[in-house]
């Protein structure tokens, strides 16, 4: 706005300042009425009544400051002297209602500006007193907290003394509990021993109950090694028999696996064996007595290491069963090797016609592959079912024909396209 109102002053040279002819005086360059031009100003969301309210005083307050520059102007412009009070006189007669409307305006802004001051300064009188009753009422509870305090200051010597007491007493008091803290820690070191050691014997005595069982069944595991024995004797008959007739081979494999699961059972038994029976009988004795006078457990201990030296003689004694059942061992998997070969042999020899073959070789000795004699491809041949009897089985084995036709010997009927017929390398069975 001072840049608005801001005017260039011109100077006015009368006769005196040597000019005698001029232009009249203009107006300054810089000078513009606001009014014109005004601006609206008020805050957003005000009603429409409020904003016609602003731009009234608005206009009269500009109103009044372009009267206070034309007068200034004036004043500036013209020299000062009769001329210049009439014509002050006669731009205040002409512009007294603006004047006086500026003038309310002012008193209007001034009146606007103490309200809120007058509001703000009740509200902080009404919190003073406030203020000034709160500390009225803590100067008239003074007095008496005071009189609360000698009177409890009075008291501390009494209960002083009584804490000092109470304090020689808690020491005594902790001391005893010292004392019977530690007796408990050493009898609940014992306890805890004694504890220990009723665990170990129950598990002593567990282990002791689980061998008198394996004891009990140790004679039966001995007949069945008898028996398991007896059958061995008879095995070496069975396998000459083989020979002669091999529908006996499958019960007498059977009869094996059978010996063999025995045999199992056995090892099982004889590692149960380095617990003595009779021992188990005298540590079974030895805990009923237990039970009733815990007295005698030096005693039972004792006999407890007695046993065990007697125990320590019988792993001796079971290893020795050991080895010897270890040789039996070897000698039954040499005879099942060897009946392994036997049988293996029976189904890879043909008798010396030819006429008994029923193997599975379904190779040439060159290493042609064989197929069924069914088969036409990729060869043809005019023999029929009659001349091979193994043309019952579906795979491409090979074949023995028959004797009658003038056959001998074993057959594969090839897939080579090359080669037809080809010999199978199948030994004579009583050339093995």
């Amino acid at each position: 706005m001072t840049e608005q109102t801001e005017r260039a002053r011109i100077p006015f040279s009368g006769p005196s300042g040597g000019q005698t002819s001029g232009p009249p005086p203009q107006p300054p360059p810089g000078y513009r009425n606001v009014s014109s031009g005004r601006v609206r100003h008020g805050k957003p969301g005000a009603s429409d009544k409020s904003l016609e309210e602003q731009e009234t005083s608005t206009d009269i307050y500009e109103e009044a400051e372009a009267v206070k520059r034309d007068a200034m102007f004036t004043a500036d412009t013209y020299p000062v002297g009769t001329s210049g009070r009439r014509g002050f006189g006669s731009f205040i007669r002409s512009h007294h209602s603006c004047i006086a409307a500026g003038i309310a305006v002012l008193l209007s802004l001034v009146a606007v500006g103490l309200a809120p001051l007058t509001i703000i300064n009740k509200k902080e009188i009404s919190q003073l007193s406030t203020t000034v009753d709160a500390l009225k009422r803590c100067l008239d509870d003074m007095p008496l907290a005071s009189n609360t305090l000698k009177h409890d200051q009075d008291h501390m010597p009494t209960a002083v003394g009584a804490l000092k007491r109470d304090q020689s007493n808690m020491s005594t008091t902790v001391d005893a509990l010292k004392r019977d803290q530690g007796n408990m820690s050493t009898t609940a070191d014992a306890l805890k021993r004694d504890q220990d050691d009723m665990r170990q014997l129950s598990t002593a005595v567990g282990a002791l109950k689980r061998d008198q069982d394996d004891m009990r069944q140790l004679p039966t595991a001995v007949d069945a090694l008898k028996r398991d024995q007896d059958d061995m004797r008879q095995l070496s008959t069975a396998v000459d028999a083989l020979k002669r007739n091999q529908d006996g081979i499958s019960a007498t494999v059977n009869a094996l696996k059978r010996d063999q699961d025995d045999i199992r059972q056995l090892s099982t038994a004889v590692d149960a064996m380095k617990r003595d029976q009779d021992d188990m009988r005298q540590l079974s004795t030895a805990v009923d007595a237990l039970k009733r006078n815990q007295d005698g457990i030096s005693a039972t201990v004792n006999a407890l290491k007695r046993d065990q030296d007697d125990i320590r003689q019988l792993s001796t004694a079971v290893d020795v069963l050991k080895r010897d059942l270890d040789k039996e061992r070897n000698g039954r998997t040499a005879l099942e090797r060897r009946f392994h070969e036997m049988s293996k042999m029976l189904h890879l020899c043909q008798e010396g016609d030819g006429s008994s073959y029923r193997g599975t070789v379904s190779v040439t000795k060159t290493g042609k592959t064989c197929q069924r004699w069914s088969m036409l491809a990729p060869h043809l041949h005019g023999f029929q079912a009659i001349m091979y009897p193994s043309a019952g089985l579906k795979r491409n084995y090979c074949r023995n024909p028959d004797v009658s036709t003038g056959g001998s010997g074993v057959w594969c009927y090839t897939t080579d396209r090359k080669t037809r017929w080809e010999r199978c390398d199948i030994p004579v069975c009583g050339t093995l």
